[in-house]
């Protein structure tokens, strides 16, 4: 009787301690959440001051671009010039108020039916004088031919993230490959380049934010604020790399 009574208790201690270990990881798992929202509400506070200080010092640069545009006296290159003077600097704009609104969660999708290839196009023209500058290749196979129902900005967004960061990591040259292809019900988007790769560390926590190991600049919300958009579209990003074999970026959106 004794034995038997001990193996019960033991059993029942046993069920406790395994109950105590998952409170235990969960409190990690919640404390973890509330490090995380109070290091983006720190940012929110933070880059609030930023934009408004930003947007004051574009605000004459767009009036010189505005100037310029529709000067009577202007040829058609600088009204050329001028107006993706203009086009960049919206986008600039907005790109800085989704990084205030995404630290507060107060953004909101505004989804329009858009061909994919569209907007990888504008995206590589955007990003080409900067991969020119580091002789960077840049290699487009686009052949989704289809369309999708995204946010605009906010894909765009996610995009020059990642250009952004395959740049950054192929600072003594490289090839980037952007490629699109149509599914069954998806679209299928990658980002292919042969920089220095990123190590198995890095790799696990390449979404959370504030990780930017490795990194010349920026403050490590880039590939956060791309899952948290791409999951927001209904979507699924993916990163594989090794070190010194480059990086793939793969993104899968529903397609209508």
């Amino acid at each position: 009787r004794i034995r038997e009574t001990d193996r019960r208790l033991i059993d029942d201690l046993k069920k406790k301690n395994k109950e105590l270990r998952k409170t235990y990881r969960d409190l990690e798992n919640v404390q973890e959440e509330l490090i995380k929202a109070e290091r983006l509400s720190t940012i929110g506070r933070v880059a609030g001051g930023i934009i408004h200080d930003l947007k004051n010092h574009l605000s004459v640069v767009k009036g010189y671009a505005e100037y310029i545009k529709y000067s009577k006296d202007a040829t058609e290159p600088f009204i050329n010039a001028a107006s993706t003077m203009l086009h960049v600097i919206n986008i600039i704009l907005k790109m800085t108020q989704e990084i205030l609104e995404f630290s507060k969660g107060t953004y909101k999708l505004e989804t329009i039916p858009l061909k994919i290839d569209t907007l990888l196009r504008e995206v590589a023209a955007i990003s080409s004088n900067d991969l020119e500058k580091r002789t960077v290749n840049l290699n487009l196979q686009l052949g989704a031919h289809c369309l999708c129902e995204i946010d605009p900005q906010k894909m765009r967004r996610v995009f020059i993230n990642i250009i952004s960061n395959a740049s950054d990591a192929m600072q003594d040259g490289g090839t980037l490959t952007i490629s699109s292809a149509k599914g069954n019900k998806s679209v299928t988007v990658s980002f292919k380049d042969t920089g220095i790769g990123i190590d198995k560390e890095t790799l696990k926590e390449i979404f959370e934010p504030f990780v930017s190991k490795g990194k010349a600049k920026g403050i490590g919300l880039g590939m956060s604020i791309a899952k948290r958009f791409v999951e927001d579209h209904k979507g699924t990003i993916d990163v594989t790399s090794a070190v010194g074999k480059g990086t793939m970026v793969t993104i899968i959106l529903p397609a209508l």
